[in-house]
C-alpha cells in the first residue's frame, strides 16, 4: 500500500509547488510520459529515481516513501468503522490525496473524544460530587437559619436583652458559616474551572496520578514502596486524595507481589492472555488476573490493551482505568445495562457480552463478581465486580480462547449524557439531547 501511494504523494506535492509534470520530469532528469505514469501509480520508483524527484521537490526521500502517520491513520479508521458505509482500504489514499482534510478530519475526531470526555467527568460533578452536594446543602442550611432569627428579631418586640444578644450572635456565627462555605465553594469552582479533567475532588485528584502513570507502576513491580511514590505525587494535595492513593498503591503493589511482572508477562502470552487459564495456572482473585492484565501493556511488553472497573456492591467504583473509546463515570451512576452489575446476580461465574455504545463503538466485555474474603458465620458476604475492557485491536489477539457473544447489547455511559432514546434502564433524564446517535 504504502509503494502504491507513492505517486499520489509527488503529485500532490508537485502541485503545491506549482510545477507542471514536464517541469518536474525535466528538472529530475526524468521523461514526461515516465512520470505521469509513476503519478498516476501505474509504475513504482525507488532508489536514485525516487531521490532526484525528491531533490527536485525540496523534500527528502522519506516524506514520499512513508506512510501516514500511525495515529493518524488510526483514528480515521476509527471514524470510518464507527460511521460504517466507509471502506477502510481508502483511507491511506484519502490521506494521500487530501492531507490536509485529513489532518482536519482526524483532529476533529480527536476533539469529538476529548469533548465527550469533558462532558462525562462535568455531569459526574453536578450529579454526584459529594463535595459539591454537601456544600450547597450547608449554604441552605445557613442560609435558613439567618432567615429564621432575623425574621424572629423583626417581628417580634419584647424580646429581652439577653434573648436579643444570643440571637445576634447567632446571626454571626451563621454569617461567618456561610461565608466560609461560600469561600470553599468559590475555591472549588476555581479549581474546576481549570479544565474539564482538572482535579476538584479527591477522586480526580487520584484520576489524575494514575493518568500520569498510566495505570501502570514499574517501582512497585519491581518491589518498591509505595511511600516513595506518594512522595512524588503534586496532584495528591488534600488527606483524603492521598488515603485514597496509598489504598490503590498497595493493592497494586499486593498484586505485584502475587504475581511477579516478568513471570505473569510470560505465562500470559504463552495462554494468549486467557484470565481464566491465568487463574487456574496461579490460582488465588480472578479480579486480581483481570488487574494485571489491564497493567501488562507497555514498552517493553507487548501485550494487548484492556480496560478495567471494578466496583462495590453499590456501584461505587474502586478501580477505574479507562480505554479512549469507553469512557468510565467517577463517582458511580453508570449505565444500568452494564454486565458489571448483572455479575452479582450470579458471583464467581464470569460472562462475556458486546456492547455498543451509542457513537457506534463496539467493546467486547468479561464480567465476573466474586467474594472478596470468606464472610463470618451469620453476616452478609462482600462482593467485587469486574468488568475487563477489550477492544479491537487486542481482540484479534486473543480471539482464539474468546467465545462469540450471544448478540450486541446497546448500552450508555450514564443516563445524563446518554441520547439513547426509549430505553426501559433510563433513570434521569439526559442533560444532552442533540449528541449524534448510531443506531446498534
Amino acid at each position: 500500500m504504502v509503494g502504491y501511494l507513492v505517486g499520489t504523494r509527488i503529485r500532490e506535492a508537485r502541485r503545491k509547488m506549482g510545477l507542471t509534470q514536464r517541469q518536474l520530469a525535466a528538472a529530475a532528469g526524468l521523461s514526461a510520459s515516465y512520470l505521469n505514469l509513476i503519478e498516476h501509480n501505474k509504475r513504482r520508483i525507488a532508489g536514485l529515481r525516487l531521490q532526484a524527484l525528491a531533490r527536485a521537490l525540496h523534500l527528502p526521500a522519506s516524506a514520499l516513501n512513508e506512510g501516514p502517520d500511525s495515529a493518524q491513520l488510526a483514528e480515521l479508521r476509527a471514524v470510518a468503522t464507527a460511521q460504517g458505509g466507509i471502506d477502510p482500504g481508502l483511507i491511506e489514499a484519502f490521506i494521500a490525496q487530501f492531507p490536509d482534510w485529513a489532518h482536519s478530519v482526524a483532529a476533529l475526531s480527536r476533539q469529538n473524544h476529548d469533548l465527550r470526555e469533558a462532558i462525562t467527568v462535568l455531569s459526574d460533578r453536578l450529579g454526584h460530587d459529594p463535595f459539591l452536594a454537601e456544600t450547597l446543602h450547608n449554604i441552605l442550611s445557613n442560609i435558613t437559619a439567618i432567615r429564621s432569627t432575623a425574621g424572629i428579631l423583626s417581628t417580634v418586640d419584647d424580646i429581652a436583652p439577653d434573648q436579643q444578644r444570643r440571637f445576634v450572635r447567632s446571626i454571626h456565627d451563621e454569617s461567618r458559616r456561610l461565608s466560609d462555605a461560600a469561600t470553599a465553594l468559590s475555591a472549588y469552582l476555581d479549581r474546576a474551572s481549570e479544565g474539564a479533567a482538572a482535579a476538584a475532588t479527591p477522586e480526580e485528584a487520584v484520576d489524575s496520578f494514575l493518568q500520569r502513570h498510566g495505570y501502570r507502576f514499574p517501582a512497585l513491580d519491581a518491589g518498591g514502596s509505595v511511600a516513595a511514590l506518594l512522595a512524588d505525587a503534586p496532584e495528591l494535595d488534600s488527606p483524603a486524595a492521598r488515603s485514597m492513593a496509598h489504598d490503590l498503591l498497595a493493592r497494586y503493589a499486593g498484586d505485584a507481589a502475587a504475581l511477579p511482572l516478568a513471570e505473569f508477562a510470560a505465562t500470559a502470552a504463552r495462554l494468549a492472555y486467557n484470565p481464566h487459564a491465568l487463574g487456574q495456572h496461579f490460582g488465588g482473585s480472578q479480579i486480581r488476573i483481570y488487574r494485571r492484565l489491564a497493567a501488562l501493556r507497555r514498552e517493553d511488553i507487548a501485550a494487548p490493551r484492556f480496560g478495567l472497573l471494578v466496583v462495590n456492591a453499590a456501584g461505587q467504583p474502586i478501580w477505574r482505568q479507562p480505554l479512549e473509546s469507553f469512557a468510565l463515570p467517577r463517582h458511580g451512576a453508570a449505565c444500568a445495562l452494564w454486565p458489571i452489575f448483572q455479575a452479582f446476580s450470579h458471583p464467581e461465574r464470569s460472562a462475556i457480552s458486546a456492547l455498543s455504545l451509542s457513537d457506534g463503538t463496539v467493546i467486547t466485555a468479561l464480567s465476573l463478581a466474586e467474594q472478596t474474603a470468606p464472610a463470618p458465620v451469620g453476616q452478609t458476604p462482600n462482593y467485587q465486580a469486574a468488568m475487563l475492557l477489550i477492544p479491537d485491536d487486542s481482540l484479534k489477539v486473543i480471539s482464539a480462547w474468546l467465545p462469540q457473544p450471544q448478540g450486541i447489547s446497546a448500552v450508555g455511559t450514564a443516563c445524563a449524557i446518554c441520547p439513547r432514546k426509549g430505553c426501559d434502564a433510563r433513570s434521569r433524564a439526559a442533560y444532552l439531547t442533540d449528541i449524534p446517535q448510531v443506531v446498534g
